[in-house]
C-alpha cells in the first residue's frame, strides 16, 4: 500500500472512531443546543489547527509549505475532511439523538 493510500485509509478509520466518540459525548454530556455543539466543534478545530502549525513549525521545525501540504485535497490529502467532521460531528450526533 502506498503512503498516500495508507494515509487515506487511516483517515477513514479515524473518522469512524471520531463518530463513535461524538456519539458517546452527546449521550454522556448533554448539549443544550445544536449551536452549542457547533461551538464546541469550532473550538476543537481552532485548537487543533493552532497546535498543528505552532508545534509543527516552531518545535518540529517543519517549513510552512510542508504543513500546508496536508490540506491539499486535490492531491489526495484528506486532513481537511477530518477537520470538517471535527467541526460538525457533535452537531450531527446531537441532531440525530435529540432533535428528531
Amino acid at each position: 500500500m502506498s503512503e498516500l493510500a495508507a494515509h487515506q485509509l487511516s483517515t477513514v478509520i479515524g473518522l469512524c472512531f471520531f463518530s463513535i466518540f461524538f456519539w458517546f459525548l452527546t449521550g454522556a454530556f448533554r448539549m443544550e443546543s445544536s449551536g452549542q455543539a457547533l461551538g464546541v466543534g469550532a473550538m476543537w478545530v481552532v485548537l487543533t489547527i493552532l497546535f498543528e502549525f505552532v508545534f509543527g513549525h516552531f518545535v518540529m521545525g517543519h517549513p510552512w509549505s510542508k504543513l500546508f501540504t496536508d490540506y491539499n485535497i486535490l492531491e489526495g490529502q484528506l486532513w481537511s475532511i477530518v477537520l470538517l467532521w471535527t467541526f460538525i460531528g457533535l452537531y450531527v450526533c446531537f441532531k440525530i439523538r435529540f432533535e428528531k
